[in-house]
């Protein structure tokens, strides 16, 4: 009964392991198949990219004109190879020394050129900070000369107009007459100024000038007050009489000498311009 009962037990079975092997496999292709479909999608997105195939394209240009130039050489080198001369390499080192020494004194020339050319730019430079200097020294020269002018013309008016006075003065004193009297004699002097406007006398002694004129043609009113001076005066010993004429006042100069000569008085006769005054 007992080994009939070990016999009847269930088998065990890998069934389940199997299935679950499958399933891992399935997916594992799935996700590999998923995987290459991704990259295949992305070369060919990039493929179609219009900047990458613009590139490609700008590519195949220049190597379709690199092969242009490279036949063209050809063809000049075919069609030219007599002409090309033959070089000689002994010489070869000394021709490029030679070159070489040729372009290193260009250079230093070309160094020396502009050493030479920035020396310029500096005088130059040294040169407009002088002139604006010498503007701005002259501005300020300027400014100092206004200030001058300025000072000057202020302190030139009241000096002109001192000027014009003594100019004006100078003018009357010019037109003034100085009548003197050189006599051995003690006598004092009178000046008498006759004129077509009448008599201006005075004394030396009283200093005292008398004015006899009048707006009379015949200056009658004048000669009766010189008259009348001269008799109430009674000098004749101690005073002499110089009588300065101007051309208006030489009829009346005639009855003053008649009448000096009737008072017994000695006197002297003295032309003096029309424009002149004689001195009192």
């Amino acid at each position: 009964m007992s080994a009939r009962g070990k016999n009847q037990e269930a088998p065990l079975t890998l069934f389940s392991f199997q299935d679950i092997i499958t399933s891992i496999t399935g997916i594992m292709i799935l996700v590999v198949l998923m995987l290459i479909l991704n990259i295949i999608e992305s070369k060919t997105s990039s493929i179609k990219n219009p900047v990458i195939v613009e590139n490609i394209r700008e590519m195949r240009r220049s190597i379709e004109q690199i092969e242009a130039q490279i036949v063209e050489t050809k063809e000049w080198l075919e069609a030219n190879s007599g002409k090309i001369p033959e070089i000689d390499m002994d010489a070869l080192p000394i021709l490029m020394k030679r070159q070489r020494e040729k372009i290193n004194a260009e250079k230093d020339a070309l160094e020396t050129m502009i050493t030479d050319e920035r020396k310029l730019k500096e005088k130059i430079e040294e040169t407009k900070r002088r002139t604006a200097d010498a503007r701005k020294k002259i501005k300020e020269q300027k400014k100092l000369m206004e200030m001058l002018n300025e000072s000057m013309e202020k302190q030139m008016g009241p000096l002109e107009t001192r000027l014009k006075e003594l100019r004006k003065k100078y003018e009357e004193e010019k037109k003034k007459v100085s009548i003197s009297v050189d006599r051995s004699e003690s006598k004092s002097l009178v000046v008498v100024q006759c004129s077509g406007d009448g008599i201006k006398l005075k004394s030396a002694n009283d200093g005292k000038i008398e004015d006899f004129t009048d707006d009379s043609p015949t200056n009658i009113k004048t000669l009766e007050r010189f008259k009348e001076w001269l008799l109430k005066r009674n000098s004749a010993s101690s005073e002499y009489i110089a009588v300065a004429v101007k051309a208006s006042g030489s009829g009346c100069c005639k009855y003053i000498v008649s009448m000096l000569k009737a008072a017994g008085y000695e006197y002297g006769l003295e032309p003096i311009a029309e424009e002149s005054e004689a001195v009192f």
